[in-house]
């Protein structure tokens, strides 16, 4: 009988070593996205871009973490505070990371890197023209200027496919009409910042031409009758050098600027 109880209770550890553990499923070492704090949102499997980092949390370790990747040339490791874990891409490609905790348990996880891509869809134009002593007969002028405006923008129903190259600049396509993505005109972006305006500035480059957009984030109603917010960025030409001789009426702005809000890849 004392024979039989050994082999069983070595059976029982045998067991224990094939699981990995004997815990439960929740208190083994696992992975979680940080987005997801109301729960264990365990993950097995992840996407970052190429040219930002992403950070991860190991949920029940004990003790100090050690991490490492199966390919750095990928993706790498780096143990940012006691339980998160921070993910650098580098190129293209899927690899698996591991970390192991101070009892030696380990949680792996795949990690795919992807284009970091964003796209923006023009759904509104938003002009602006201003002058000095604007007379009742100067009305229709500044029609004809808000009409000349309108044309230099891109259309509303068109869009711009950023692709990052670095966190400033990138590849550029554009599309003037997002529901025809096979007419298109590829180009370049880049991000400037004027430390004296205090200012972003969005810079695109395709058609042979340069257009220097000032750009600040903002979100809007989806509707009129909806409440539900849209985010994305308004884009704004300045366009008051062109009407500088103009002296009847004078003006003393004259800006043509887009909506562009954040949409699903095309």
């Amino acid at each position: 009988m004392k024979q039989i109880k050994t082999l069983l209770f070595l059976f029982t550890i045998s067991l224990c070593m094939v699981l990995t553990s004997c815990e439960d499923d929740d208190d083994r070492i696992h992975f979680s996205q940080m987005i997801y704090p109301e729960d264990n949102a365990k993950i097995t499997s992840i996407e970052i871009t190429d040219i930002h980092s992403a950070t991860v949390e190991v949920k029940n370790a004990k003790g100090t973490l050690s991490g490492k990747s199966d390919n750095e040339e990928i993706v790498t490791v780096e143990i940012s505070d006691i339980n998160y874990v921070t993910l650098r891409g580098h190129k293209l490609g899927t690899t698996t990371i591991s970390v192991t905790d101070s009892e030696n348990r380990t949680a792996t996880l795949t990690v795919t890197v992807i284009n970091s891509t964003s796209s923006l869809f023009i759904s509104e134009h938003q002009i602006e023209v201003l002058t000095d002593n604007i007379t009742n007969t100067d009305q229709t002028l500044i029609g004809n200027i808000k009409a000349e405006l309108t044309a230099e923008l891109p259309p509303v129903g068109g869009g711009f496919k950023l692709l990052y190259t670095s966190s400033e600049e990138g590849k550029l396509t554009y599309y003037p009409d997002i529901k025809d993505l096979n007419t298109k005109q590829e180009g370049t972006f880049r991000y400037n910042y004027d430390e004296a305006l205090q200012t972003s500035f969005l810079i695109l480059k395709y058609n042979d031409k340069e257009y220097v957009y000032r750009m600040s984030h903002g979100n809007r109603s989806q509707s009129a009758t909806k409440t539900s917010i849209i985010s994305g960025y308004y884009l704004i030409r300045d366009f008051t050098e062109d009407y500088k001789e103009m002296t009847d009426p004078k003006i003393t702005k004259a800006e043509g600027g887009l909506y562009a809000r954040i949409a699903n890849n095309f």
